[in-house]
């Protein structure tokens, strides 16, 4: 007998880490009596159980409200119960499953991403499956030993990580090739069980060859090998980049936004650097409701502080031509719109953003005041300088 729910997307961020639950008596029992707190890096959560059950005796609820056909995603195979059920994201969500009325399982689960560790509240713990204890279970139906065309494999469907983790490919927009086309997961992910960041107590497989999750760049630059010179050249690195921590934008499977980005490039960036009020001001820099934040900033890094792509005059010229012939006459007649270092004095700097907001404001043309006349006695204190 099978049974198929569809399941929910939120903001994905797709880890290579799944988790699974694998229920003894005494487990449902204890957990009965003290409700589990679970870190889940995936936006899902897999619930496996060995039961002879038909699947329309189980019920699944999420946050004490009873999830219907269009979020649950449950599938009957022999003797084997698998359901999927979506999680919020940064948020906690309590799951309960039921059979026949009574509480089987019951878990609060909080998502986050691996890289968003420091958010994950202290009692949430995470449950990795690919251990020796969780895996037995699953060798009855799924091959788990890996053979030597797994690293790249002749037909996709027969590699080792194919059954279980192919749905994490539907319907997304952006593939990364090595992953999501060819799975050569095998490339960046080890084989053998060993002590892991992930599982401390238990030796675990298929984490990410040569390091923790914030130090996969190595891996990147394999492939990226250009762009791995281009960074070495970099006066100024993205944090991300410094840090070797690619994953933090960019997903390394598969996305639904372009260069396999998290979410949509502008929302990224507003998110990390904690630009959400700012952004609300009835000003906004149009750039920035056009095309977002790249037109000015590198992401990965440049010659330049703030990863500017140029100095801040080159940058504001750039889309505001017509100041250049006011360079001496803007805001009014022979004042200076802007003055390089060293054009008068190697401490005499002037530039756009001394009198205007380059991201936005409660004030128009983007000034940090209301009225004009404040903002030049800043710089002209009693009228003169």
């Amino acid at each position: 007998m099978e049974k198929s729910f569809a399941s929910t997307r939120g903001r994905a961020v797709v880890s290579t880490l799944l988790l699974f639950v694998l229920l003894t008596p005494a487990q449902v029992m204890a957990e009965e009596q003290e409700k589990l707190a679970i870190w889940s890096t995936v936006p899902y959560f897999n619930w496996i159980k060995q039961t002879a059950a038909p699947l329309d005796q189980f019920s699944f609820f999420i946050n004490g409200v009873q999830a219907d056909s269009m979020t649950v995603r449950a599938i009957k195979h022999k003797d084997s119960l698998h359901a999927r059920l979506p999680l919020d994201y940064e948020k906690h969500t309590a799951i309960e499953i039921r059979h026949l009325g009574q509480s089987v399982y019951s878990a609060d689960f909080f998502y986050a991403p691996s890289y968003e560790s420091n958010i994950v509240p202290d009692e949430s713990t995470f449950q990795p499956f690919h251990t020796e204890d969780k895996e037995k279970p699953c060798r009855e139906c799924h091959r788990l030993t890996v053979i030597a065309s797994d690293s790249n494999p002749p037909e996709v469907k027969g590699q080792i990580c194919y059954s279980c983790h192919q749905h994490k490919f539907d319907g997304m927009k952006s593939l990364h090739k090595p992953a999501a086309v060819q799975w050569r997961c095998l490339q960046c992910h080890q084989t053998e069980a060993r002590p892991s960041q992930w599982s401390p107590e238990q030796p675990l497989r298929f984490t990410i060859e040569g390091g923790g999750e914030m130090k996969v760049a190595p891996l990147c630059y394999k492939c990226h090998k250009k762009f791995a010179e281009k960074v070495k050249g970099f006066r100024f690195q993205h944090g991300p980049i410094g840090m070797g921590g690619c994953n933090m934008c960019h997903n390394p499977h598969a996305s639904n936004w372009p260069w396999l980005l998290h979410n949509n490039q502008t929302t990224l960036c507003i998110n990390c650097h904690e630009f959400q009020e700012k952004i609300k001001k009835p000003v906004i820099h149009s750039i920035i409701k056009t095309k977002g934040c790249t037109p000015c900033h590198d992401p990965h890094g440049s010659q330049y502080p703030l990863q500017l792509s140029g100095t801040v005059v080159d940058q504001c010229t750039r889309c505001h031509p017509d100041i250049l012939k006011q360079i001496n006459s803007h805001p009014i007649q022979n004042h200076p719109a802007f003055v390089k270092a060293g054009y008068k004095d190697k401490k005499d700097k002037l530039s756009c953003v001394d009198c205007h907001s380059p991201h936005a404001s409660d004030f128009k043309n983007l000034l940090p005041e209301e009225e004009v006349m404040m903002l030049c006695t800043d710089c002209h204190p009693g009228g003169t300088k």
